[in-house]
């Protein structure tokens, strides 16, 4: 069976991101949940312990600036380093 009969889906990554933006954008999204937002970085660490999520989890968003509050995790990847879609 063919997933995409008309051959309009492309597969990678979106436009703008690579692959290690994928997958640190995918992990930290499994560990914090929409209603974990609005929310600054030592409140976003504890959320994810909260969510029993692995040391480097925490270790990443320990790495977030001080003093800002993040809406989504789009905000949080940006905010990291990570490229984001365009």
């Amino acid at each position: 069976m063919d997933a995409d009969p008309a051959g309009t889906m492309v597969g990678g990554t979106p436009v703008g991101m690579d692959a290690d933006a994928v997958v640190a954008r995918a992990e930290l999204a499994r560990w914090l949940d929409r209603a974990d937002f609005p929310a600054t970085g030592p409140e976003l660490i504890e959320a994810a312990r909260d969510h029993r999520a692995p040391d480097v989890v925490a270790a990443e968003l320990a790495k977030l600036p001080a003093g800002q509050t993040y809406e989504r995790i789009g905000d949080v990847v940006r905010a990291l380093g990570y490229p984001t879609e365009t």
